[in-house]
């Protein structure tokens, strides 16, 4: 007796077929064809991700004919060639619903917490898990580098080399920044001459001084510069929330007194110093690049390069300029405000 094929409903097939399309990437109508299709990023058989997705084979070819590549390319036969997302792609995802369905709520509690009580981070449970963990995060190195340091044109004075070395506490009031406190001195460089330069620009302005520094050598930097929508295989989960989902990049006004969007990166600052990281990676909240911040004797290191020049920023470098009008930093209109992504509101436990 031949066995009676199960019968899947309309929505189990539309289960199938978005768990399914979760794992698909550019497919080949994306990809450069020259004396044949070359493909940047994985590929395999329809049928192969239907396995991996656990599709019941009695309704494969159902689910294959209304799968759908990111590009709208569709119907599918169940043995074409399809594109694949690569794992660091799949495991951010992954990690990312785990995150906003079980833990965003602690790391907004520890935001609270610290706004209230900024000397006291650590004795937050968040604050103890970072602080043991900070091991953990990505470290880089730097070797041989040209990065970039700028100032305002504030007055006609022409301004030396000497004006752009790491500032001495002793002889002027060194104000607190992203990952230092005040009176705190240490060096924040840019990864290019324009993202210095919009660092530093305030309404109105796309020019400053720049002078470039050439970094022979700092071991040990904390790197917070993650890749977009990509996880590293055995990131520890409170480490990727810090990273992808916005403590760490959350836009201050400069012009307020308090600035508790600083209380998180200096805290982490803080724990780096004390296990002997002598500098932090970061992206900038303002351009398109990354920054460094230099510790104590690193800062050393960065030899200023030639004389400083006064040059204008590329106004498509700034980060802003990707942005509606609506979510432009304070300097063109209202700051922007850290959103969740819509589609995981529903996950957050209050």
């Amino acid at each position: 007796m031949v066995a009676k094929r199960k019968k899947y409903t309309r929505k189990q097939i539309e289960a199938f077929v978005r768990d399914v399309e979760r794992y698909l990437g550019p497919c080949g109508i994306e990809q450069p064809y020259d004396h044949g299709l070359h493909w940047n990023n994985p590929h395999s058989t329809l049928k192969d991700v239907l396995e991996r997705a656990e599709v019941p084979e009695e309704c494969q070819e159902e689910v294959a004919s209304q799968v759908k590549c990111p590009s709208g390319d569709g119907p599918h036969d169940i043995w074409d060639e399809v594109g694949l997302k690569y794992e660091g792609e799949l495991r951010y995802e992954d990690m990312l619903e785990q995150w906003y369905r079980g833990h965003a709520n602690r790391l907004e509690a520890f935001s609270a917490y610290v706004q209230k009580f900024p000397s006291l981070a650590a004795a937050h449970e968040v604050g103890a898990e970072i602080r043991d963990a900070i091991h953990q995060f990505p470290v880089t190195s730097l070797k041989d580098t040209l990065l970039y340091r700028a100032r305002g044109i504030k007055d006609g004075r022409e301004l030396q080399s000497d004006d752009f070395l790491a500032p001495d506490p002793a002889k002027i009031l060194v104000g607190e920044g992203r990952f230092n406190h005040q009176g705190q001195s240490v060096l924040y460089l840019a990864g290019d001459a324009d993202g210095a330069v919009i660092e530093t620009v305030k309404e109105g302005e796309m020019r400053a001084w720049v002078q470039a520094f050439r970094v022979t050598r700092v071991e040990r930097i904390l790197d917070l510069s993650a890749d977009e929508e990509w996880a590293e295989e055995g990131l520890p989960l409170l480490i990727f929330g810090l990273l992808h989902t916005g403590p760490l990049r959350e836009f201050a006004d400069r012009s307020r007194g308090w600035k508790p969007e600083y209380l998180i990166p200096r805290y982490i600052a803080d724990c780096a110093k004390e296990k002997e990281f002598f500098g932090i990676r970061f992206k900038s909240v303002r351009h398109t690049g990354v920054n460094y911040v230099l510790f104590d004797s690193a800062a050393q290191s960065a030899i200023p390069e030639g004389k400083p020049e006064i040059r204008k920023a590329a106004d498509w470098k700034a980060e802003w300029k990707y942005l509606p009008p609506n979510k432009w930093p304070k300097f063109i209109t209202e700051p922007i405000e850290p959103t969740i992504p819509e589609e995981f509101n529903d996950l957050i436990e209050i």
